[in-house]
């Protein structure tokens, strides 16, 4: 929190069906910082409801731009600053973070993050994206709200996935920033192994048959871009 503080920017932490006394440590730490905002959840809803939300209540307060990072100590907020200059340059774009790891990555996170990359280029017929599961992004409010106006996005781990490639069909930019993300080992993760990895497959499978609808629509903006 103080990080986040630091940034100068306001906050909205989402309390995504947490325990009374959890509750309540957050509200006492919230009530510390000025310009930040606890809103609760009744019940657990998975990540990807809970960062729509947070967007959604973002645009009722009249910001332009949402910067989601997740709280499991994964992410520096130092690095908050360096991905709003990116923002500024290019607003239109989605700016999500290009982790580098050090040698404290699970092995088998960073294979399924090198397996869901390959797929997501196959989903986009692009090889633009550079990373996509990172929880650390940018995200324009009104365009990110247009996205998931008729097709809501998953609301557990494989939202970030997702959204990136819906993202991506609706002809959004993408900018990356580099960003050290770090596996803390106290770090506390609600992901799932086998849960998340079927629903993760099944999005999968979902994207590759709507890129195939799509493919027209892809190839004739990558033509377009060769050509203008």
């Amino acid at each position: 929190m103080p990080l986040l503080a630091e940034a100068g920017m306001p906050g909205l932490i989402i309390d995504d069906g947490s325990d009374p006394l959890s509750i309540a440590e957050v509200s006492r730490i919230v009530a510390g910082y000025q310009g930040f905002e606890l809103v609760q959840v009744a019940r657990n809803r998975g990540k990807g409801s809970v960062v729509m939300l947070g967007i959604a209540e973002a645009k009722q307060r009249g910001y332009t731009h949402v910067v989601q990072i997740d709280a499991d100590g994964q992410h520096r907020a130092s690095d908050i600053k360096p991905m709003i200059a990116v923002s500024r340059k290019f607003p239109d774009a989605l700016v999500s973070g290009r982790p580098t790891f050090g040698g404290d990555i699970p092995a088998a996170r960073l294979q399924g993050r090198k397996l869901s990359l390959a797929l997501l280029r196959i989903e986009t017929l692009s090889a633009e994206i550079k990373d996509a599961m990172c929880g650390f992004r940018i995200y324009p409010v009104e365009k990110m709200l247009r996205v998931v106006r008729y097709v809501p996005l998953p609301a557990r781990m494989q939202f970030d996935l997702e959204a990136l490639v819906r993202w991506m069909w609706a002809g959004g930019e993408v900018q990356f920033m580099d960003t050290k993300v770090e596996y803390p080992e106290q770090g506390l993760s609600h992901f799932r192994m086998f849960r998340d990895n079927a629903q993760i497959t099944l999005m999968h499978t979902k994207l590759v048959i709507g890129m195939l609808v799509l493919s027209p629509v892809l190839f004739y903006r990558k033509l377009w871009k060769l050509f203008v």
